[in-house]
């Protein structure tokens, strides 16, 4: 069975938006910073670390929807709109994101850049082809009850639920305690822990915190 990669609003509950092509690449950066200081009778300055940036993922979608019969601006609007101001116990802010691609990525972040164009339309202008260029900055995930976590924090995991999950697999798999699926059942609000949605991420808090 194919997976295809999701992007899921961290910050509110929901279905995940599931791309309708899966990326043909998707590449990371990483950089940090140095402060350069003056050494005298050195032609090479002192290198003095202060920290390092947050790691970004840039990836592309590609969205057809001609044999749908649908329109392709609806798909570019769910992703776009995760970048809009919404209203936040911290304030106004775009909402944290999850970019999750079976086993293979698990990214939480907000969306920092995104750029689309149309390219292909049916008569009456319906647009029904489209590629999107998004890059993603990571961020860190939120536990039960926390509206603005600090940079930092420990004591938890984020892991993406895959076909055949069940609340106790992935209990047995994190915990090694099939008994402990209701912890993860409380920890993320589920109403119905036998109804997990493929894509959705889950929250496995450290027991040891």
């Amino acid at each position: 069975m194919l997976t295809k990669a999701t992007i899921i609003n961290q910050d509110k509950s929901g279905d995940p938006i599931t791309v309708l092509f899966n990326p043909t690449e998707y590449s990371f950066s990483k950089s940090n910073n140095w402060a350069k200081v003056p050494m005298r009778k050195s032609n090479v300055p002192r290198s003095n670390f202060v920290g390092g940036n947050p790691t970004e993922l840039k990836v592309q979608l590609f969205i057809d929807t001609f044999e749908l019969g649908t329109n392709a601006k609806v798909h570019v609007e769910a992703i776009t709109n995760l970048t809009k101001l919404e209203e936040f116990k911290d304030g106004q802010r775009p909402p944290r994101v999850m970019f999750g691609w079976g086993t293979f990525i698990s990214f939480v972040s907000v969306i920092t850049s995104v750029s689309y164009k149309y390219t292909m339309f049916r008569d009456d202008g319906t647009p029904v082809r489209a590629t999107m260029d998004l890059t993603f900055q990571e961020c860190e995930a939120l536990k039960k009850g926390q509206e603005s976590p600090p940079m930092g924090i420990a004591g938890y995991k984020v892991v993406i639920i895959k076909p055949g999950d069940t609340i106790d697999g992935i209990a047995t798999s994190e915990y090694g305690d099939p008994k402990l699926w209701r912890f993860i059942a409380d920890t993320n609000n589920l109403d119905d822990p036998k109804d997990l949605k493929i894509g959705r991420s889950l929250v496995i808090e450290d027991l040891a915190a």
